[in-house]
This record gives structure tokens, sequence and C-alpha cells, in this order.
């Protein structure tokens, strides 16, 4: 699968999942953006899209959420769905 095709793959799994927790694992998937899952999310970061990454408790892992879009009015307010942690 092409690059583009793995980064609308990538859109498309937290576009379904807007403001949930993504592990990154399931970014790497085959069905999803495959070996190079995360390079795809760091294009949808410099495409505009907001995406927070933070530390899995307990584990030596991350995990992602899609939390804006390119265009979203007041991109810097902070987001009902993002912890103040």
């Amino acid at each position: 699968m092409a690059s583009d095709a793995r980064r609308r793959a990538v859109l498309a799994y937290f576009e379904a999942r807007f403001g949930e927790w993504v592990e990154g694992p399931a970014l790497i998937s085959e069905t999803v953006g495959g070996t190079e899952g995360l390079r795809r999310l760091r294009e949808l970061r410099d495409r505009g899209y907001r995406i927070e990454k933070e530390r899995i408790p307990g584990r030596d892992a991350f995990r992602y959420r899609l939390i804006g879009r390119p265009g979203d009015a007041n991109p810097d307010k902070v987001s009902p769905l993002r912890s103040e942690a």
C-alpha cells in the first residue's frame, strides 16, 4: 500500500475514534499504517491535525489521540476531552 493510502488509513482510524486514545501498535498494524504507521501519524501532524501523545502508564509504550483537524476554530483552546495532567 502506498504512503498516501497508508496516511488515509491512519487518519480514518483516528477519525473513527476521535478523542479516544489509540495505542501505537494499532497504528503499525498491517490493516492501518503498516510498519511506517507512526511516520504517517507525524505526517498528519505536519498537515495540521492535532494529535496528542502520552506514555501508557506502567508500560514503555505510547498512545495517541486525535483532538483537532486543520482549520478547526480556536486551535489553541484546550479540548474538553484533553486531560489537564
